[in-house]
């Protein structure tokens, strides 16, 4: 995979947060995280949460932002309960 379009040359910083919590060095903070690393838009994390088009959020940003990650994605939501039917209809 290539991800030079995150790290743009240089080593990856998820890497060496996973490193450090491996050696025992504890946890960074969140204002360590590199500035070319942008947070997702609402936008971006509906559609990854897979949330439908018209679904309508309600609060401030950090509510919403909370509601969408909170969230089990609803396209595999929908996948595991239609499993878990037919899992149920197989056995009567």
């Amino acid at each position: 995979m290539d991800e030079d379009h995150l790290y743009l040359g240089m080593p990856s910083w998820v890497e060496g947060l996973h490193q450090s919590l491996l050696d025992g060095r504890g946890i960074r903070e969140y204002q360590e995280v590199p500035s070319r690393l942008r947070r997702l838009t609402i936008d971006e994390a509906i559609i990854l949460q897979t949330f439908p088009e018209n679904y309508e959020f309600i609060g401030p940003k950090s509510k919403i932002f909370t509601q969408i990650g909170n969230a089990v994605p609803c396209k595999l939501a929908q996948v595991v309960t239609e499993a878990v039917k037919q899992e149920l209809l197989d056995l009567a």
